[in-house]
């Protein structure tokens, strides 16, 4: 069986995102996997922007599903960067845009999220 590219298991992530597949994320997720974003301080302000493990990180995407139900993902560029893949996208109606960098361990899981927003929910 052909291992799957980064690029490829990052297109299918982002898939599950826009179908609203929030729970079927976790397989793509090491357990103790961090998100740091400019978002998450918004929405908690008391995690410094910070999230660690993968129940709080899933938890938080159904969170911005809730607050932004016709959410999708729009990619605009995709740059490979040693372990990691940053991704330049916006919403599919505009009113966000962003970048992500997802790093993965050498399974090919995500274990870090690093996340910036432009604009406010």
């Amino acid at each position: 069986m052909e291992k799957m590219s980064r690029e490829k298991i990052l297109e299918d992530f982002i898939n599950l995102w826009n179908d609203k597949k929030i729970d079927e994320l976790s397989s793509f997720l090491t357990p103790e996997v961090e998100l740091r974003s400019t978002n998450v301080l918004r929405i908690f302000p008391e995690s410094k922007g910070v999230l660690e493990g993968r129940d709080k990180i899933l938890d938080y995407f159904k969170i911005v599903l809730e607050k932004i139900p016709n959410f999708v993902i729009v990619f605009e560029a995709i740059k490979n960067i040693d372990e990691s893949i940053v991704i330049n996208s916006r919403t599919q109606d505009n009113s966000l845009d962003f970048h992500v960098q997802y790093y993965f361990d050498r399974n090919n899981k995500i274990y870090s999220i690093k996340s910036d927003l432009a604009e406010k929910f």
